[in-house]
């Protein structure tokens, strides 16, 4: 087993200690134990689901508050809206399903480590209070947590929302799940965090929609339909709404603006991301809370920078 040291992490430098393995006469003799080989099937699964980022197994980064090295099971790194984002996992081989003290234990660690998001797997499940203290922090941070088979779903959560003969793929971002099955004809599909249902999310004031715009005239541009929702928010709000706009550069070939408006009739500030592609224009609108809106803008940002444009094409 070979190790080294890479120095680009931004918490200071890291040890991965299974990038490299090399099969023998000793790894047959001495065959790895149980909880290790769940900790590199998770790396191997995540490692395949995400061909973009760095996936690491058995990582130590230095503890900021603790002082101490901290021991990871699987990091993650990836370029999410040009910034590096980092995920630690933590594989839980337990008898028993995870509990709050488990997830306060890895809250803890993540601020130690100053690592922004953290993802849970487990073989045997979590109780329900579990998953409520995994999204009860109010603090920038995300955390999910996952049983065995849900987490061999994870990457798998998508949609295909339509809209004539437009369509776009849509992945989910970290945490939340996506509806596109029983919404309103208003729009095409809500996204809202995992274990809550659609009215819980509406009551929290912490969802998004989706819908697609197809370009026609006069409204056949992205500056074109900003205008016209921007004029209408104005308008619903007697001239009182404060919107911002601005270019995010998130995808190669496609046009990216997030809008942020403030609504007096509001509790939350409403946040939409648009991507213009060739024959259409796709936005999600999300609604959140301020004390939220940094971590979820990240989640929209991640929606308009995985979604991929197709055409519906009817059989002859």
């Amino acid at each position: 087993m070979a190790c080294y040291t890479n120095k680009k992490s931004r918490s200071g430098s890291y040890t991965d200690r299974s990038k490299h393995s090399y099969v023998g006469l000793d790894a047959v003799m001495h065959p790895l134990p149980e909880w290790k080989e769940y900790e590199l099937a998770v790396r191997d699964e995540l490692a395949a689901s995400l061909p973009d980022a760095t996936v690491l197994a058995d990582v130590r980064l230095p503890g900021i508050r603790s002082q101490t090295e901290r021991q990871i099971d699987v990091l993650i790194e990836e370029r999410l809206s040009g910034h590096l984002v980092r995920t630690a996992v933590d594989a839980k081989l337990y008898s028993r399903p995870l509990d709050v003290k488990d997830v306060e234990d890895f809250i803890g660690m993540l601020g130690d480590i100053e690592v922004e998001r953290g993802l849970l797997v487990t073989k045997t499940g979590y109780t329900k209070a579990a998953m409520a203290r995994a999204f009860a922090d109010s603090v920038d941070l995300d955390l999910d947590i996952l049983s065995l088979e849900e987490f061999k779903q994870w990457q798998g959560r998508a949609a295909l929302p339509f809209s004539g003969p437009h369509v776009v793929a849509l992945f989910a971002p970290f945490g939340w799940a996506i509806d596109a099955r029983t919404v309103p004809q208003s729009y095409l599909a809500r996204l809202y965090r995992r274990g809550l249902s659609a009215k819980q999310a509406e009551d929290r004031w912490e969802w998004m929609y989706l819908n697609i715009w197809t370009r026609h005239h006069p409204v056949n541009s992205l500056d074109a339909l900003i205008a016209q929702q921007s004029a209408y928010l104005l308008s619903a709000s007697s001239n009182r709404a404060i919107i911002t706009q601005r270019e995010v550069d998130l995808r190669v070939s496609e046009r990216t603006v997030v809008r942020r408006a403030e609504m007096p009739q509001y509790r939350t500030a409403e946040i939409t991301g648009f991507v213009e592609f060739r024959d259409f224009i796709c936005f999600v609108v999300l609604f959140t809370p301020l004390h939220l809106e940094r971590r979820n803008t990240r989640k929209l940002e991640y929606l308009l920078r995985k979604m991929t444009p197709g055409t519906v094409v009817k059989p002859t």
